[in-house]
């Protein structure tokens, strides 16, 4: 339960910074407290049931899960051709919600009926989810930008770019299944040998960037200057902002 407590905690704590809270983390968070201590309820002193640490790994693996209809939009929205010409994001947006909110109740269920299928499902349930998440990493890839006026536009990127990322995909892929292949053999596995470093880390750089983010200049000098002296730096073989600057003329 306190691992539950953390995300909204810390989108509380943005408030007293003056910054704008995230009550879409709070949410999750709190979602995730109300099973855990309805599990701690329900189990108690019996020899079955779901115990609320299952229940925790339940419900994160539900979210792994529920993100799938997002990450198919994502890919489909970056295919070439005329593939994203019909795609409503919004439809997939509202799947996602549906998902979630179904295997909430069902869990919630699951936990009333102190049904053994959770523990006996929930090591696939995050192996599916993580496999999910494995294709966050085509968020680095620059979507097409619609205008105001219907013209849709997109970065240049180097043909090698697409490649390398569905490389580290399938390496991602790869790794969260050898990590299923090891939990089944194990005679006493632990559901952390399931989690894959690679995939979860795509899963935070996703919710951290989430899309991509149109050309602008900004307006004032600073952080204009910014900018130039980045570009300027990458020019001249330096990494940007990382190495001292010497006054040109």
């Amino acid at each position: 339960m306190l691992w539950w407590s953390v995300p909204a905690l810390f989108a509380i704590g943005l408030l007293t910074t003056g910054a704008k809270a995230d009550w879409g983390v709070a949410l999750l968070s709190s979602t995730g407290l109300l099973l855990t201590a309805w599990a701690l309820a329900r189990s108690g002193n019996a020899p079955v049931g779901v115990s609320p640490e299952i229940a925790g790994w339940a419900y994160f693996s539900l979210i792994l899960i529920a993100l799938i209809p997002m990450e198919v939009a994502l890919i489909l929205g970056r295919l070439p051709g005329n593939y994203a010409d019909g795609l409503h994001l919004q439809s997939y947006i509202y799947t996602t919600y549906g998902v979630a909110a179904t295997g909430f109740v069902l869990l919630a269920i699951a936990i009333q009926q102190r049904s053994l299928l959770v523990g006996r499902y929930l090591p696939l349930g995050l192996a599916i989810g993580q496999v999910g998440a494995s294709f966050l990493i085509f968020d680095a890839y620059p979507a097409r930008l619609l205008s105001p006026d219907g013209v849709i536009s997109e970065y240049r990127v180097s043909a090698a770019l697409p490649i390398i990322l569905a490389a580290i995909a399938l390496w991602a892929v790869f790794d969260v299944l050898m990590r299923f292949r090891r939990f089944r053999r194990t005679d006493t596995p632990k559901l952390s040998m399931l989690l894959s470093p690679t995939a979860l880390f795509f899963l935070v750089a996703f919710a951290k960037a989430g899309y991509t983010v149109p050309p602008h200049i900004s307006p004032d000098d600073y952080h204009l200057g910014e900018h130039l002296v980045g570009w300027w730096s990458y020019l001249k073989g330096m990494v940007p902002m990382w190495t001292s600057y010497r006054r040109t003329a």
